[in-house]
């Protein structure tokens, strides 16, 4: 059968990110994160979030090969002891260490002997002749402890050498998997061809901007940014630096928080400027700031993509009509409406031409830059819950990102309200990025318009729930008309 979804071979992938400076610091964060959403949400457990659903979105996951590489440096003494420079530099350091090591049993023995015969003097005499001894046995073992040390610290190359770095070098893995809800027509009408609806991509495809743009206004970059504000400068909220508490266990979300941190320190994060532009050349619209930034505007993308689920949802509403006019009659299988598929066909055609955009530029870089660290926000927030006062049993996003966004960006105390801010942002997100992506990728050529059981029929069907959830989901959000541009 033929592919009904076609992949663009220019599609953008993470490797093409560059530079190398970049691409390592979020290979660094970015393991961090799916090693913290596996104890978050572990593998073995249904139910995981939206956002970590392959089928939902275009979702990080670890490199299905990073398990194995990272046990391999976990052992990395196995490694390096392979090669010989390592070997050698090895052996001299523990033959240093172990000699250093006798040098200051000597020298302690021998400061326990002059101070046990010091101390004697005061009750009774003692020999002059052993003090003597005591005292030339101490300084010569005191010059071999010395040789010793600066032996070990001549040796010390094999322990210098930091091999985090190899972290740098593991690729995360960016993945979607196009599911189908309705069988296919094994036998297409008038001799149309069958086709297949399996698809899926690691690249970024204008439904992972609508993604992001719709995390940005769930408040994501903005509960971060106050994070990095109170642990930067402000200094509310008791979230700490170091690496181990006072009890030895580790404080896990200090390494995330350093990275991030970094980031921008550097100079390599997701900011805001970048962000509006990207939303304003690939979609069209904005959010609110006070920068006042003149870019190009894809305006026609937001209009013509409404009137295409306005169309679609015109035709669901003629199909249920007709399915319920077929219960009372001899008809076999209602007819579809050709007028109503041609405007379909005809808006997703021009929608396609409204996805250039997305080529040009750093959109694309921007786009996953924007995903990672909303990945990582999402992986700190649940990290420190507790240290910010988010109630430790709130364990869902829907839960503590709203919770989150009352306290770090809302200033108010967490409550729980009619409206789930998380969850309609989400639908809205998963939604949107599932039926841009099948309208971007989609062969126009396979589904003509046919009155009666045609490709076009099937596909709709398949995406009924996709396209009646976005527009219930994008209802119920506010500040819908000041978003458009």
């Amino acid at each position: 059968m033929e592919p009904l979804f076609k992949t663009d071979k220019n599609i953008f992938l993470w490797t093409d990110v560059e530079t190398f400076l970049i691409k390592s610091q979020y290979n660094e964060m970015l393991l961090t994160v799916n090693n913290e959403y596996e104890v978050q949400y572990p593998s073995n457990k249904p139910n995981k979030p939206s956002f970590l659903n392959k089928f939902n979105c275009l979702t990080l996951e670890p490199c299905h090969a990073t398990e194995g590489l990272v046990r391999t440096f976990q052992e990395k003494n196995k490694v390096i002891d392979s090669i010989k420079l390592f070997a050698d530099a090895n052996k001299q350091f523990n033959v240093a260490v172990t000699k250093r090591d006798e040098a200051q049993t000597n020298y302690q023995q021998s400061l326990d002997s002059y101070n046990n015969l010091v101390g004697g003097t005061k009750q009774t005499k003692v020999d002059e002749n052993a003090l003597k001894a005591a005292e030339i046995a101490l300084t010569e073992r005191k010059k071999a402890l010395d040789l010793a040390e600066k032996e070990v610290q001549g040796a010390i190359f094999y322990n210098c050498v930091d091999f985090s770095f190899i972290y740098w070098l593991f690729l995360p893995d960016f993945h979607y998997i196009r599911k189908q809800s309705v069988p296919t027509i094994p036998t297409p009408p008038l001799g149309e061809q069958p086709v297949n609806f399996n698809f899926d991509t690691r690249g970024l495809t204008v439904g992972a901007v609508l993604w992001l743009y719709f995390y940005e206004r769930m408040g994501i970059f903005k509960i971060l940014g106050a994070l990095l504000d109170d642990y930067n400068y402000r200094g509310k909220y008791t979230i700490s630096g170091r690496r181990k508490d006072s009890k030895e266990q580790p404080v896990n979300y200090s390494f995330l928080m350093d990275m991030i941190c970094t980031l921008h320190r550097a100079g390599i994060s997701s900011n805001l400027r970048d962000r509006i532009c990207l939303y304003q050349r690939v979609l069209g619209v904005t959010i609110e700031n006070n920068l006042g930034i003149e870019s190009e505007r894809n305006s026609g993308f937001m209009n013509t993509f409404n009137r295409l689920i306005d169309y679609m949802l015109e035709y669901y509403k003629a199909k249920q009509l007709a399915q319920a006019i077929q219960s009372q009659s001899a008809l076999t299988q209602p007819r579809s409406s050709v007028a109503t598929q041609t405007s379909i066909r005809d808006n997703i055609k021009i929608l396609q031409q409204h996805f250039e955009p997305l080529q040009y530029g750093r959109n694309q870089i921007n786009t996953f830059l924007g995903i990672a660290t909303v990945h990582a926000t999402l992986c700190l927030v649940n990290m420190l819950k507790a240290e910010i006062g988010i109630p430790t049993q709130y364990e869902k996003p829907e839960e503590f990102i709203p919770a989150a966004y009352d306290i770090l960006v809302a200033k108010r105390s967490p409550a729980v309200n009619e409206a789930n801010r998380f969850i309609l942002y989400d639908n809205c997100a998963s939604y949107g990025y599932r039926l841009l992506t099948d309208i971007e990728t989609i062969d126009l050529e396979l589904i003509p318009a046919l009155s009666l059981g045609s490709n076009l029929d099937t596909w709709l069907n398949d995406i009924e729930g996709i396209v009646e959830g976005y527009r219930n989901a994008y209802s119920a959000v506010p500040e819908k008309v000041g978003a458009i541009v």
